[in-house]
């Protein structure tokens, strides 16, 4: 297969996983937090749904494996335009799935808490790293930081503010990561297979 053929095919598998992924991760926790009496979203994290024991660890467990999965396969495809971005996002990838081989309620909570706070400071990274892929315009910088923003100020809120309300603030954080990674792959589809196709040149660096 030649080079082109080779990265086209990771292109588009990226812009498939990097949509899969998240919205199978935002999906779950969803749905999953249903079945459980008593389990509430506002106070509890997600990771509570794959904890030792409950109803819903196989199904939770299942749904980070997918998620992880899928952001391994979108960072191999981005790797062909932005490898400093494509490393976070496998090592972002490799975090998630040991989170989900790490359960809560069990002699790995401490590896659990560590891949946890992995995939927070890699899943805000990733607008800095990816919007200069995305986007050349003099707005470039100040998008890629409100979404910074808009992921890690929740995120951090879950970790050092009030117990009352861990969760509602994870999950903001982690909503609007799997809603970059997801409108980042679309982007790239977009530009790769339908501008790109077209004989439009993109308006973006490195495509």
């Amino acid at each position: 297969m030649q080079t082109s053929q080779r990265n086209n095919v990771l292109l588009m598998a990226a812009s498939i996983s990097g949509v899969v992924g998240p919205v199978t991760f935002t999906l779950g926790w969803i749905i999953l937090g249903f079945r459980i009496n008593h389990y509430s979203p506002v106070r509890q994290a997600i990771s509570e749904l794959a904890r030792t024991g409950a109803s819903t660890q196989l199904a939770m467990t299942l749904v980070f494996i997918t998620y992880g999965v899928a952001l391994v396969a979108y960072a191999f495809g981005l790797r062909t335009l932005n490898r400093p971005a494509s490393n976070v996002a496998f090592v972002q990838g490799i975090a998630v799935l040991g989170i989900a081989a790490s359960p809560l309620g069990s002699s790995t909570n401490r590896l659990h808490f560590i891949f946890a706070a992995i995939t927070y400071i890699t899943l805000a990274a990733l607008p800095l790293l990816t919007m200069p892929t995305l986007m050349s315009s003099k707005y470039a910088q100040v998008v890629s930081r409100l979404w910074f923003v808009a992921i890690a100020f929740p995120l951090l809120v879950s970790v050092i503010g009030p117990e009352s309300a861990d969760g509602l603030y994870q999950r903001i954080g982690l909503t609007c990561g799997s809603a970059w990674i997801a409108w980042s792959a679309i982007c790239l589809f977009v530009m790769k297979f339908l501008v790109g196709q077209a004989g439009i040149e993109p308006a973006t660096k490195g495509l």
